[in-house]
């Protein structure tokens, strides 16, 4: 009887046998290293996304950081313009007080000239009054009263003081008051049931007269 070959050289016999099965186990396991192989690149890719979407969200940072910073920025040009408006009514207030401080100084002059001349026409008024008290009727001018002319009354804002018609005193300005040949009249009322003269003070040249001096009246 003839053995088989793997029997008749028993060393080569054993490691063709070994091939063998080495050969089988490769093909066995390289499925099913391939499918493992798969598993874990699948397990890294989940792994990948998320941290590409992390490092995709850190490059949008700076983006809403600019956003943010655009945002402040308007914010402060807005508070600036909210800050600058006050200061810009600021001077137009200023500038309007400056021009009533102006306006107030000039009426504040005006009113001290134009009572330097009620205060010369003081005398006037005296004269009058005992001239009616004497006569009975009023002087018709200066001389009447022994007055000199009118004009030689003149003194600082007031050109002329005389007596007109009927005991008038006629007081006559110059530019200094806001006027050039503005006028005052000094009008004499008898009262006789208080035995005495009133006097009405009118002008139709001095509209605001009656704000520093009450007595006085425009008759425009």
């Amino acid at each position: 009887m003839t053995r088989p070959v793997w029997l008749r050289w028993p060393i080569p016999g054993i490691a063709l046998a070994t091939l063998v099965l080495v050969v089988g186990y490769l093909l066995i396991r390289q499925p099913t290293e391939l499918s493992q192989q798969e598993g874990a690149d699948s397990d890294q890719n989940e792994w990948v996304r998320p941290g590409l979407q992390a490092e995709s969200e850190r490059l949008a940072v700076p983006d809403a950081v600019e956003l943010e910073a655009i945002r402040v920025q308007r914010q402060l040009n807005q508070r600036q313009e909210a800050l600058a408006f006050p200061e810009q009514a600021l001077e137009a207030e200023q500038s309007i007080l400056g021009g009533q401080s102006q306006q107030m100084h000039q009426d504040a002059r005006q009113a001290t000239w134009l009572a330097n001349g009620l205060s010369l026409a003081t005398a006037h008024k005296m004269v009058v009054a005992e001239s009616f008290m004497m006569e009975g009727t009023f002087p018709q001018d200066n001389e009447e009263v022994g007055y000199p002319a009118a004009v030689e009354f003149a003194a600082d804002g007031v050109k002329s003081i005389g007596i007109i018609e009927n005991g008038i005193i006629l007081i006559v300005y110059d530019q200094k008051t806001g006027r050039d040949n503005g006028t005052i009249l000094l009008t004499p009322t008898w009262k006789a049931a208080i035995g005495r003269l009133e006097w009405r003070c009118t002008t139709s040249d001095y509209p605001l007269i009656e704000n520093s001096m009450r007595s006085c009246h425009y008759e425009g």
